[in-house]
């Protein structure tokens, strides 16, 4: 049903059942009461405002977007800058990827303006529990609870490290009692990396187990540093 339209020359239109769809509108269109109250409203400049979820089921493209409300990405889906593929990464299809040519595209800025001490902060938090933000389950010894992965380009693929900096449990986790360990691993010409210094809870330096670096190694290098005890 169509009817006339008013003085602003703008028409209403109703679809009854068995109606033919419409594929062309010319000027702004209204939906169910428009944006503002129950519906939406596109206009003629081809601006579209919602007051519901807008749900597709393909490729959403879309230019600059200004978002004033939280954006969710669901389980099992992910956010990729810069190229439309994931790379495999230490055998990893990871769902966060920032891709560049440069330092701008390829750089991730933390910043935190605020009257105070306090700094921008990275965290990262690892639990047994196997339902996200839900079930609360301690770590066990030598769990690691996070790690920070560097890999290099072999002139094949991306899946080897080149160096890891990791944390990891020292004794079981209880309730507001955590003890862990901060260790540089680095390679040294293989398909892996080895563990070569390991900060422990209690603040002891110690090398790694690898004959070459072992602690003696340690206290010889550190003997060579100016002013060493």
């Amino acid at each position: 049903l169509i009817e006339d339209g008013d003085a602003s020359g703008e028409v209403d239109v109703t679809l009854a059942a068995g109606a033919a769809s419409v594929t062309t509108v010319s000027g702004g269109m209204t939906v169910g009461g428009g944006y503002g109250s129950t519906g939406c409203t596109l206009s003629s400049a081809g601006v579209g405002q919602f007051n519901g979820a807008l749900t597709t089921d393909g490729a959403l493209t879309a230019g600059a977007t200004t978002i004033t409300g939280d954006t969710v990405v669901n389980n099992g889906y992910g956010l990729f800058v810069g190229d439309t593929a994931q790379p495999s990464v230490d055998t990893t299809l990871s769902e966060v990827n920032i891709l560049g040519t440069g330092d701008q595209d390829s750089s991730i800025v933390l910043g935190r303006w605020d009257n105070n001490a306090a700094a921008p902060n990275f965290r990262f938090v690892k639990s047994r529990g196997t339902t996200i933000n839900g079930d609360k389950e301690a770590l066990d010894n030598d769990d690691r609870v996070g790690q920070i992965i560097w890999c290099a380009d072999d002139g094949t693929d991306y899946a080897h490290k080149a160096a890891v900096i990791y944390v990891q449990m020292e004794g079981d986790a209880t309730s507001n009692d955590i003890a862990a360990d901060l260790v540089i691993a680095t390679n040294r010409g293989s398909e892996g990396t080895t563990d070569t210094l390991r900060c422990k809870a209690n603040g002891d330096f110690v090398g790694s187990t690898s004959a070459d670096i072992s602690d003696s190694r340690l206290k010889e290098n550190v003997a060579t540093l100016s002013g060493s005890l």
